[in-house]
């Protein structure tokens, strides 16, 4: 099921560079997956926590926005589509 993500610029101000699971990136999946507490983001995807393989792979667009993010330079707001496993859409906390 694909997925929109929305990364703001509230997203970007409260993201920390480094940080797979408080990136920019990170902070808009949770919110569009709230089911999904733990997903982790890497720097070419996103999985169910830190510790099972990724399971959706991030655009070229997300990917090049952690790259710049994690740098130190500036970025502005995106969206981009996830597309996320059907099973994994009905994951309950």
């Amino acid at each position: 099921m694909k997925v929109t993500i929305e990364v703001t610029q509230a997203d970007i101000d409260a993201g920390t560079p480094g940080l797979g699971c408080m990136c920019p990136v990170a902070l808009a999946v949770h919110r569009a997956l709230p089911h999904l507490p733990d997903a982790y983001i890497y720097s070419y995807g996103v999985a169910e926590d830190s510790r099972t393989a990724h399971f959706a792979d991030l655009p070229r667009a997300a990917r090049d926005f952690i790259s710049t993010f994690d740098g130190g330079d500036d970025v502005a707001p995106l969206s981009f589509d996830l597309d996320v496993p059907d099973d994994l859409m009905a994951v309950t906390p």
